[in-house]
């Protein structure tokens, strides 16, 4: 048996998963025990195909120490980001020129705009590595 392995996040994981998130406490798996258990019943309803919407399915996947028989890493799969009831909101930052006859002067201006998408793309990210196991020379983090 290999001494690491990736598989689906599966309901039992929460302990070992909220141990994880310790270490990073991001948006993607925070360090709160109630939210730990969403994210791995959302994640369970997806790879079953229980959530009929698509764009709704988020896919966990841990990497195990199997030596040490614990979760060590975490990544995932948001199908979409913004839909309905959940918009991906983002800032455009646009450079703006303008020019006043009045006193002839050009004013050069950065400025941020918001934007909303509703049909967004899918996001791969959410790497959690527990901090013994960076700079390995398996490089698990690229697994």
């Amino acid at each position: 048996m290999a001494r690491f392995e990736i598989r689906a996040l599966l309901p039992g994981d929460e302990d070992q998963l909220h141990r994880v998130a310790r270490h990073l406490n991001s948006v993607n798996l925070p360090n709160d025990r109630q939210r730990i258990e969403e994210i791995v019943d959302l994640s369970y309803r997806s790879f079953a195909g229980i959530i009929a919407a698509k764009a709704e399915r988020e896919y966990v996947f841990v990497l195990v120490d199997n030596e040490e028989k614990k979760i060590i890493g975490t990544s995932m799969i948001l199908a979409q980001l913004g839909r309905r009831g959940a918009p991906y909101i983002y800032f455009d930052v646009i450079d703006e020129e303008k020019y006043s006859g009045t006193i002839d002067k050009h004013f050069h201006h950065t400025i941020l705009k918001i934007g909303y998408s509703y049909q967004g793309p899918t996001e791969i990210g959410g790497l959690v590595m527990d901090p013994a196991y960076r700079k390995s020379s398996e490089r698990l983090g690229t697994m």
